[in-house]
């Protein structure tokens, strides 16, 4: 049985930059960093860069996010994820 994802409100919400949220889409799925690079057409050094910016954002707003689980959690409350009901 799914449950509707929880929603923070805005403030428990970090702001990422569109970038960010393609990097933290393919890396919370599973994607390596070098595959996440190839997709999106940047270094893998970029994007472990970018998703240490990402779980720094989410524990400024208290939501720590320190291994690849807790990204995909958030990713998935935060509506960045497809839903498995789709």
């Amino acid at each position: 049985m799914f449950t509707t994802p929880i929603t923070h409100p805005p403030s428990k919400t970090p702001r990422l930059s569109p970038r960010e949220r393609q990097v933290l889409a393919l890396y919370a799925l599973g994607e390596t960093a070098e595959a996440v690079g190839t997709t999106l057409g940047i270094r893998p050094r970029t994007v472990y860069n970018a998703v240490g910016r990402i779980r720094e954002k989410y524990a400024a707003v208290g939501r720590e996010a320190a291994h690849r689980v807790h990204l995909y959690q958030c990713a998935l409350e935060d509506g960045l994820l497809p839903s498995l009901r789709d």
